[in-house]
């Protein structure tokens, strides 16, 4: 016999988080992988889950995913993770970290409650949804299986820190899908990098340009690398870089490294040693800017987070539910909807998951 499920939840994603715990019997969650892996490289394991921007009710993102009666759903979020998750955490700048600045204190507590939850747990993988049968096949130990739904979220997650992932059950939704790419993540570059190089890190503003004109900025802290750059700014200039419509073009990456946060260096001899070797290298003066030349992406295993997914055009962002499919609920990195480093990702995955089941009950 068919077994049945009136919240069928594919994926134990940061935004299957709220729909497990508040749908209680009423859910069924199908994941072959390990739950909620997202949290524990967050923040470099730290769990950077997330920012104040977010409380701020008219914030761009707040705009686009929370209507007038949903602006106080972060508020409620926090407040349950502190009460009923019983997680204490603390606020550094902007940035909201579990007390112990361990990824751990926040992962082992939620895993603790998720098993104590009423839902019902299939450790399988599934692979295709029939949304005609309102039926999804999943394989559980080798063996094919299939369970109906009232209501499906797919909660899977994207490619980020995987190496191998398929379209098999996005493509089954008959939807339109944005291209999955590496996005929060290093970046290679086309001119060599010196041995002496990576390792260094420098603080500054780097500036994106296409063709002389400046397309993007941001100030904060650049590393070097074998073949590229890293840091917080360069993963948030890949993810401006994956919105570019136009990424043939020759896309330059410029570091200001004379100023930062207001502070002006006015010296020309105390610089890092390898810094300056290699301003001299490219008879370059002092405080001129770096020019680098954008070539790729680092791979989906060094990537915080994947740009693309289901198109937005597919999703009334009321609901999150498919326009097509009003039994179909979609959140997380599943969708082409990407936030910037700072907690953004984590924060507003568990409040698209929180609205949803809100939608669903």
């Amino acid at each position: 016999m068919t077994r049945s499920s009136d919240i069928l939840i594919i994926g134990e994603g940061v935004s299957s988080i709220f729909p497990i715990l508040l749908g209680k019997k009423r859910v069924t969650v199908i994941e072959k992988g390990k739950p909620f892996s997202r949290i524990l490289v967050s923040g470099n394991g730290r769990c950077n889950f997330f920012n104040e921007d977010i409380l701020d009710k008219d914030n761009r993102f707040n705009k686009i995913i929370l209507n007038e009666e949903e602006k106080n759903y972060p508020e409620e979020v926090l407040s349950y993770i502190q009460n009923e998750l019983d997680i204490s955490f603390y606020k550094e700048g902007k940035y909201y970290y579990p007390f112990f600045n361990k990824s751990e204190c926040f992962y082992y507590p939620l895993l603790k409650k998720i098993e104590k939850s009423e839902a019902f747990f299939i450790r399988g993988e599934a692979t295709f949804i029939d949304h005609q049968k309102k039926e999804v096949t999943y394989v559980n130990e080798g063996k094919k299986e299939k369970i109906k739904y009232s209501k499906l979220l797919l909660a899977t997650g994207a490619f980020s820190y995987h190496s191998e992932r398929n379209y098999q059950l996005l493509n089954s939704l008959q939807v339109k899908l944005i291209p999955f790419s590496p996005s929060l993540c290093p970046i290679r570059v086309k001119e060599k990098i010196p041995s002496y190089l990576p390792g260094l890190r420098i603080r500054g503003t780097v500036h994106v340009q296409i063709e002389g004109e400046e397309l993007y900025q941001e100030e904060g802290e650049i590393l070097f690398k074998n073949d590229g750059l890293s840091g917080i700014v360069i993963y948030n200039v890949s993810l401006f870089i994956n919105s570019l419509p136009y990424k043939e073009k020759e896309i330059k990456i410029l570091i200001d490294y004379s100023s930062f946060s207001g502070f002006k260096n006015t010296s020309k001899v105390a610089l890092p040693e390898n810094l300056l070797k290699y301003i001299n290298s490219k008879n370059l003066k002092i405080n001129e800017m770096l020019n680098f030349t954008f070539d790729s992406f680092y791979d989906f295993p060094f990537s915080q987070t994947s740009y693309g997914g289901i198109s937005l055009d597919e999703i009334d962002l009321s609901s999150f539910m498919l326009k097509r499919r009003e039994d179909i609920f979609v959140a997380g990195e599943t969708i082409n909807l990407n936030f910037p480093c700072g907690g953004y990702n984590i924060g507003y995955n568990m409040i698209e998951g929180y609205k949803i089941i809100k939608r669903m009950l």
